[in-house]
Order: C-alpha cells, then structure tokens, then sequence
C-alpha cells in the first residue's frame, strides 16, 4: 500500500467490489504515472471472467490526459479483433474512471525480447511481427491510426503466443490526424517531427505510413537488439536520436542481415519521405513476411 500522501482514488486493496459488486478486484499488476492496472473477476459471467481493470485518478487528470483517456475509450470500443486488446466496459467509481479491458496474460514485447537475449530469432521475429501487421491492418481499417506504436504497446499472451496492440489513447482517425510530435521519439516517424524543435504545433502528414515507419522501427529492434536510431555514444541523448530519425540514418545491419530479406524490408520502411516508403499493403508481399 503507497504511503498515505501518495493514495489517490485509483488504489484497491485485493477483494474490493466495484460497479456494484459486478467486479472483484484480484492483484495489482502495474502502477504507472497515469494509470493503475489490476486483474479482477467479472461475477456477472458464468463461470467468472477474469478481466483487467485500468484505473484512472480523473481528480489527479491533467486537461491532456483527459484527452487522451477519451479518445483511447472512443477508438478502442470501435476495434473487435484477435490482435487489438479489447475494452469491455467502462465505469466509474467516485473520481476513478475504471477502463475493464481483455486480461493479456503475459508482458509487453520489450519483455519478451529481453528474455530472448536481447533480440529475436527471425522467424520468432515474424510471427510477431505478422500479428502487428494485423492489428494494424484493423485499425486503418476501422480508419484509426495508432501514432504510437513500439514493443511496450504490444503485448504477448505467453500461453497462446498471440500479439495484442495495446494503449490507443493516442491514436486517431486517418482524416484527422494533424498533430506533430506525438509519439516516442526512438519509433517517431520523420514526418511526425516538428523540424523547428517545437512539438505540438500543427501539419499535415500520411497517417498510415507514419505507423508503418514504427512497425519498420520495432522490426529492427526485434530482430538487431538495438534502437535503430539511437546514438551508441550518446544513448541518452534524443536530440541526436531525432537526427538520425530525420535523415533516416538508421544503424548498420549486423552483417548475418545485410543483403537478406529482412534488410531489404526494413530498407523499404525506414524510407524518410513517407510517399516513397513501403505501404502496409505491399509489406504482405515482401518475401521476408512470406517466409522466403
């Protein structure tokens, strides 16, 4: 239990009832700086559902959290498929605004390829990746582009090996997406940087290739075990990342990848104008997805 200046009404000890006795919460399973996530028992279902409960502080909010609460609630009711978490329910519980999503039970992917030694093998490397392009797929589909895609949004089911896009809260629909410097740095599009150095500001830019430009940067992260972009002398240092994420200086290949198909896909995605990358259409193609 968090000292008692560090409470907030997001906080459940295990066997809390909430939305009228309908959810019994079960175990803390992550406490972020926006959110807290547990699993509980969905009674209402026979037999039980274990479900997941992101609990948001709505007295602790800041106007920008808000925003992007609503707009992950709005995005995420309108996503049904296999590799996009689903929302359930939504309720709210005095100033807790209670998110009840699909329990994922395993870790994000960043997790799965630490255990792995730091990279993927590549055809482990596939499988995931393969699941990404699918979730994606849905969401540009459902005319939703994610905006901030990167191994921590995706999350594994250890039992089933199933990959699951998580956290929409800053995605948005393909005809309205305007916003520049949104995202994380190490998977930010080029064109999603404000080349003056202040983010926020508005532009125009192709929505759907600025996510395959992060599943581009995920790839290599999966199968290289480094951030592409990333200075190895100055890790730390994000002006020198967002350099090198403009120009598209991507780090050299190891040389067991330099003219195999991997390189050759990723070559086609960390392309920096975005109307000359590889589209998500045509990386079904590419023989490295084929298994070729």
């Amino acid at each position: 239990m968090p000292p008692p200046n560090q409470r907030t009404t997001s906080f459940f000890p295990p066997g809390t009832m909430l939305a009228n006795k309908r959810y019994k919460i079960l175990t803390l399973l992550n406490r972020g700086g926006t959110a807290t996530v547990y699993s509980a028992e969905d009674t209402s279902a026979s037999p039980p559902k274990i479900v997941a409960l992101k609990c948001h502080d709505l007295s602790q909010a800041s106007p920008s959290s808000l925003d992007r609460l609503k707009r992950e609630i709005m995005n995420a009711k309108e996503i049904h498929h296999e590799n996009v978490v689903t929302l359930y329910n939504v309720i709210l519980e005095g100033d807790c605004l209670v998110l009840v999503l699909e329990l994922v039970r395993g870790c994000d992917l960043l997790e799965v390829i630490n255990k792995n030694g730091g990279k993927l093998p590549e055809k482990l490397a596939r499988t995931y990746f393969v699941q990404l392009m699918n979730g994606v797929a849905k969401l540009h589909e459902t005319n939703l582009c994610h905006r901030d895609l990167k191994p921590e949004n995706c999350m594994v089911d250890e039992r089933t090996n199933t990959l699951k896009v998580i956290d929409l809260g800053l995605s948005k629909h393909l005809t309205s997406a305007h916003t520049l410097g949104v995202g994380t740095p190490d998977y930010m599009a080029p064109e999603l940087v404000n080349f003056s150095g202040n983010f926020g500001t508005k532009g125009t830019y192709n929505a759907s290739a600025s996510d395959v430009w992060s599943m581009g940067a995920t790839l290599y992260l999966m199968v290289v075990g480094a951030y592409p972009f990333e200075d190895p002398d100055n890790p730390r240092d994000i002006t020198s990342t967002l350099r090198n994420v403009l120009s598209g200086s991507y780090r050299p290949l190891p040389d067991r990848l330099e003219g195999k198909p991997c390189a050759d896909l990723l070559k086609k995605m960390l392309v920096p104008q975005p109307q000359n990358r590889i589209t998500l259409e045509s990386i079904w193609d590419h023989p490295w997805v084929k298994g070729k």
